[in-house]
């Protein structure tokens, strides 16, 4: 439901969004202090000016003022973000990088307070040729960890017409975006999506996978359930000699949480990375995954 102009003002003065009719780049250092600085030191409060940055160019976008983005996030980082922060001495911005915090932000304001979208600003999803919505079934969303894997997740979008994405790391929240946006447009009302899962058997590959599932539920998608693939029970006892690895003892405290969920490989400090799989079984578990048969 849209907010009320009531309700839009109360959020942008919680979160010290300022909402100028001049253009922030433009702005005198002195202006930037007044407007962005701290009252008790001559510190900028950097949050609040990006987020005001971000704010100003979506409104201008909005009403036909400005041009859409058509590039990357690193292109409004070029063309409205360090054009401002030229202005103020690095000294007081703090230690906090300006571009990763500018990235994060869009996260907060697009996933978490829906005040727009990454399409409002028609940013470009880098990772669009990796993604292929079904024909037949765009509910069932196969996945992978890795971009190695796009040429075989191709070949279940031909085979099955499922929808396919290779992720290329931690899911980016633009591409989730993007990606729940496209199969928006093909899934009947309020249908909800099947996600089957190509990601490494430790940590990692399971925050990845449950991140990409939040992701896409904060885009407004609807998921029915998610399965992941890539499990000791689909490994001989030979193989899982021949391939696990052990798993780093750094970030004790989310290992030790995922061996108690999974039991690592025979209650071991084991995982699996997802391309030991031998390829013609895997074509098997994705086939039993799309048709729900038993695993």
């Amino acid at each position: 439901m849209p907010r009320s102009d009531e309700e839009l003002a109360a959020l942008l003065e919680k979160e010290g969004i300022v909402a100028l009719d001049k253009d922030i780049r433009g702005l005198r250092r002195s202006e930037i202090k007044r407007h962005f600085g701290s009252s008790t030191s001559n510190r900028i409060i950097l949050s609040k000016l990006i987020k005001s940055v971000i704010w100003q160019v979506y409104t201008r976008i909005k009403d036909g003022t400005e041009t859409p983005i058509t590039g990357n996030l690193r292109t409004f980082w070029y063309r409205f973000l360090k054009p401002a922060l030229a202005k103020v001495p690095k000294k007081y911005l703090g230690k906090s990088d300006p571009y990763d915090q500018m990235s994060e932000l869009f996260v907060e304001l697009v996933m978490e307070l829906k005040l727009f979208s990454y399409k409002d600003f028609d940013f470009t999803d880098e990772n669009w040729e990796n993604r292929r919505i079904g024909t037949e079934q765009p509910e069932v969303l196969v996945f992978a960890e890795k971009r190695g894997w796009i040429r075989i997740l191709r070949r279940f979008h031909d085979d099955y017409g499922v929808s396919v994405l290779a992720l290329g790391g931690f899911p980016s929240a633009l591409t989730s975006s993007y990606t729940a946006y496209d199969l928006g447009k093909v899934l009947k009302d309020d249908q909800a999506v099947r996600l089957i899962g190509l990601v490494d058997y430790d940590p990692s590959g399971a925050l990845i996978a449950s991140s990409f599932r939040r992701q896409l539920e904060q885009s407004g998608l609807k998921v029915e359930e998610m399965v992941t693939l890539i499990e000791p029970r689909h490994y001989s006892p030979d193989e899982l000699e021949l391939y696990r690895y052990r798993l780093p003892k750094t970030q004790k405290a989310k290992t030790d949480a995922w061996l108690e969920e999974t039991g690592g490989v025979n209650g071991e400090r084991y995982g699996l990375e997802s391309e030991s799989m031998p390829i013609l079984r895997l074509q098997e578990l994705v086939k039993k995954a799309v048709l729900k048969e038993d695993l």
